[in-house]
């Protein structure tokens, strides 16, 4: 009797943790959904981050942009000037016939717009219907003669914050709404959660591991600090912002520290950003490789890797997306593991939403990694512990919810956002696999073979590491790293570089896989071979140092740009008016330097340092736009003219032609205040010979100051 007894209670406790179980299951579940609609439902950052709001009372502004004419008058026979609608981001303008048929314009800021919209000196313009129309034409070209360029000027807030432009500190009356959408913040959250649920594994560890997971992180810090260039290195990096530091730079979270200080420069926070993000992921490389290789002295080691890689550290305090991809994507590829082995039951709940909206984040920040679904899925299907015996069916559907929400998300993303971008750019199957073994076989493109890029012994390392786990029946996560690296590789063989330092950005995918396999390589060396185990690892410590050269290679046009504009910061005086030219019309304009690097994130606004006039994309007639010009009239009391890289332009041209007009016009009232020395001209992102790469050019970027009497 009390054998039955006993059995019963047993019984009733399994069917409490059964229904316990899947209890937690479905609401895992459902947290899942929950966050992929959520972030399905977000939209995607715009090329800038600075959201342009037109405020009340700016009509009679407006419809001047327009003169002479007026609401009701004849534009072109038989269109009138039919109604100029505003809201809170665009103009649009409409005409109308007799017979009711209606055309329109839209005016947008110009970094709110795709590139090669035209352009006038404030806004991107939009046709609808799209295509050329008279009347329209008409209103354009009204539009370029009256528009002075400083419409948008200091008028520059997030769209939560917009109610609260009087600027006192303190949320606006959106503000819970925007602490809830300030994605930065959860991101935060979540790295924090992974942080504490893999510090609660590290106290039931070794002390090496606890002193291991202290000591590799802290010499990676100093190491990202000391030796990765501050700067950038992404493309377009006037014009684009990675999601993360973009949500930082617009997020409440940052109007107190900006408000005390009197202002935090916009590249501050993404160079600071990308730093931070950079600086963790060793650390949730060792968590992942912990669970994913089942063996401490390697998870170390892979640690060490990602921790010295040269590839990671040149990018590591840029501009770089993908900076925040790796960060996203190791701190996710760790949480899956912690969700779906077997574990501790209170975790693995937690643990899976922290996964899928870290998982998702990672597919988000660039279109292409939409990738790592694949890897995420494989992850959840093969790679983590089989479930226990005794609820296998619970178990599974777990894994492949999570699975089915990551895969459905990356497919939105291919047709949202990958297809309409990079559709028609994608090469056929045979000349991909002709892209694909021209890339392989590169000693310069294939930056894995490269030794100027990948210290060799990191790759007798990773190739040892795949050996090592077929070996230990383990050739399951070795297939699944090694295809991770084929994957991408072969995805990024479609986009021509211009040299092996450009490849290494598109390469910077393959960061993670490799520090593990090359992890599990050193650890299975020191075990076959003490001496020489030792030999690869202080090898591989010290690459940062062999590889220096590499790391600290920046000298391109557009980073020394960069560097000469930051440095005349201080030396410019608020409120002053910079005349730059930023490239033709029309063109896939690199954007305006003075422009990004003197917006500042103030309190709950964001303001920009200085008035900037573009002075290009005029009539061939007369290259300097009419702003300009409106500019030159006015004259300033404080007046500068810049000639960037803009103004080199084409294999033998000195200056553009807006440029050099205004040069020889100002000739007579311009005083140089300051110039960098002439550099070769040594391009990063942009074919020799185009635009203003031309290698036998000297390229000298110069300020002056325009009325200045002799």
């Amino acid at each position: 009797m009390g054998d039955m007894i006993q059995r019963w209670r047993l019984l009733r406790s399994f069917g409490r943790r059964s229904r316990a179980t899947g209890a937690r299951a479905r609401l895992s579940l459902a947290g899942l959904l929950i966050l992929a609609v959520s972030a399905a439902c977000t939209p995607q950052p715009v090329v800038d981050p600075l959201v342009s709001v037109i405020e009340a009372g700016r009509e009679d502004e407006i419809r001047a942009l327009f003169r002479p004419f007026r609401l009701g008058d004849q534009v072109v026979e038989p269109w009138r000037l039919s109604s100029i609608g505003i809201d809170r981001t665009s103009i649009r303008v409409t005409v109308a016939n007799q017979e009711g048929a209606e055309a329109a314009v839209v005016l947008r800021a110009t970094h709110e717009t795709a590139h090669g919209a035209r352009r006038t000196a404030s806004f991107a313009v939009e046709y609808d219907p799209p295509g050329s129309h008279p009347a329209l034409e008409a209103l354009v070209a009204r539009l370029e003669e009256n528009d002075e360029g400083d419409f948008w000027q200091a008028r520059k807030v997030s769209p939560e914050l917009a109610d609260d432009l009087g600027a006192t500190l303190g949320l606006s009356r959106r503000g819970a709404d925007g602490w809830l959408k300030h994605w930065a913040l959860w991101a935060l959250l979540a790295f924090i959660g992974a942080a504490a649920i893999f510090a609660l594994e590290l106290s039931e560890s070794t002390r090496r591991m606890r002193w291991a997971a202290i000591l590799i992180p802290l010499a990676g810090v100093g190491l990202r600090v000391g030796l990765s260039p501050r700067v950038i290195l992404e493309a377009w990096p006037y014009t684009r912002v990675a999601p993360l530091a973009e949500d930082v730079l617009m997020g409440p979270a940052l109007a107190w520290p900006s408000h005390m200080v009197g202002g935090i420069f916009k590249t501050d926070v993404i160079f600071t950003t990308h730093l931070v993000l950079a600086c963790v992921t060793p650390l949730f490389v060792l968590a992942w490789a912990r669970r994913l290789l089942r063996d401490d002295v390697a998870a170390i080691m892979a640690m060490l890797a990602a921790a010295s890689l040269p590839l990671h550290l040149r990018f590591s305090h840029s501009d770089v997306f993908l900076v925040e991809s790796l960060a996203l994507v190791s701190a996710a590829a760790y949480l899956v593991h912690v969700a779906l082995e077997p574990g501790r039951l209170r975790l693995r709940g937690p643990a899976l939403v922290l996964a899928c909206g870290l998982s998702l984040g990672g597919l988000l920040v660039r279109p292409l990694d939409f990738m790592h679904a694949l890897f995420f899925t494989a992850t959840a299907l093969w790679l983590v512990r089989r479930p226990a015996p005794r609820e296998p069916g619970r178990e599974w559907l777990l894994r492949g919810g999570y699975s089915a929400v990551v895969l459905g998300f990356a497919l939105m993303v291919v047709l949202l956002r990958v297809t309409p971008l990079h559709g028609e750019a994608l090469p056929g199957l045979g000349e991909m696999l002709t892209l694909v073994w021209g890339r392989l076989i590169s000693l310069d493109l294939n930056t894995l073979i490269n030794p100027r890029i990948t210290p060799p012994w990191i790759l007798v390392a990773a190739l040892i590491g795949v050996f090592a786990l077929c070996r230990a029946r383990a050739a399951g996560r070795a297939v699944v790293l090694v295809l991770w690296i084929g994957a991408f590789f072969a995805l990024h063989s479609a986009i021509l570089p211009f040299g092996a330092w450009l490849q290494a950005r598109y390469h910077l995918h393959l960061v993670l896989p490799l520090a593990v396999l090359a992890g599990a390589g050193l650890a299975a060396t020191v075990r076959w071979n003490r001496w020489g185990g030792v030999a690869l690892i202080v090898a591989a410590a010290v690459s940062p140092l062999t590889h220096a050269e590499f790391i600290r290679d920046v000298d391109y046009n557009d980073q020394a740009e960069f560097r000469f504009v930051e440095s005349l910061r201080d030396r410019i005086p608020p409120d002053c008016t910079i005349l730059e030219y930023t490239g033709a019309a029309g063109s896939q304009a690199d954007g305006s330097r003075f422009k990004r690097l003197g917006t500042l994130r103030e309190g709950f606004l964001l303001r920009r340092q200085w008035r900037v006039v573009e002075t290009g994309g005029a009539p061939a007639d007369d290259p300097v736009h009419s702003a300009a010009r409106r500019v030159l009239v006015e004259r300033p009391d404080c007046l500068l003219l810049y000639e960037g890289l803009a103004c080199r332009q084409g294999a033998g041209a000195s200056l553009a032609p807006a440029c050099a007009r205004l040069r020889d016009e100002l000739a007579d009232e311009l005083r140089l205040v300051r110039a960098s020395p002439p550099r070769p001209s040594r391009c990063y992102d942009e074919p020799p010979g185009t635009a203003y790469c031309d290698p036998d050019q000297e390229i000298v970027f110069s300020l002056w100051e325009v009325g200045h009497n002799p």
